[in-house]
């Protein structure tokens, strides 16, 4: 397997697991007030979608595009449709990518202006790591909350267990 067929695993991977826990929490639960680093599953859920944007943006040339969270007006599902979209960018992306790609240098200014130089495949690995660990917070909240249901694996492992 090449480096970018495991990467393109990993997204599609992401995607899978987001979208399973988006389609699961109640519309009540996710926007209830809670303590902790973020004040409701929404909050979490509006971080990753920024993130996601943020460095897609700066992979396709586009760093200075606006958060998309900070113009949204929709409803529910357009917010979770608009999350899930930001996902499925990355699969999109890298759909016709080679191992080539991923030792190109991005340069980028982070959000406190401090510039960078990584490889993209740092970027790429960071965005999937960055989304299980959110993904690990929204399932403690949901249980806070007061959530009773089944909550279904969703570890990569169990993605590859169902898809591959």
């Amino acid at each position: 397997m090449n480096t970018i067929d495991y990467i393109k695993d990993l997204h599609t991977a992401n995607y899978w697991a987001t979208e399973t826990l988006l389609n699961l929490i109640p519309q009540d639960i996710f926007y209830a007030e809670t303590k902790g680093s973020f004040n409701s599953i929404n909050a979490v859920f509006t971080h990753l979608w920024d993130a996601q944007q943020v460095w897609y943006n700066r992979l396709t040339g586009d760093a200075n595009a606006p958060l998309p969270s900070k113009s949204f007006a929709g409803t529910h599902n357009e917010k979770i449709a608009a999350i899930l979209k930001s996902y499925q960018n990355y699969i999109d992306l890298l759909a016709d990518k080679t191992d080539d790609y991923l030792s190109q240098q991005l340069s980028y200014t982070n959000l406190k202006g401090i510039a960078f130089n990584q490889p993209q495949y740092q970027i790429l690995f960071q965005l999937t790591h960055h989304s299980a660990s959110h993904r690990g917070q929204v399932l403690l909240l949901m249980r806070q909350l007061g959530f009773d249901g089944s909550i279904p694996q969703t570890d990569v492992v169990a993605w590859y267990r169902l898809f591959k």
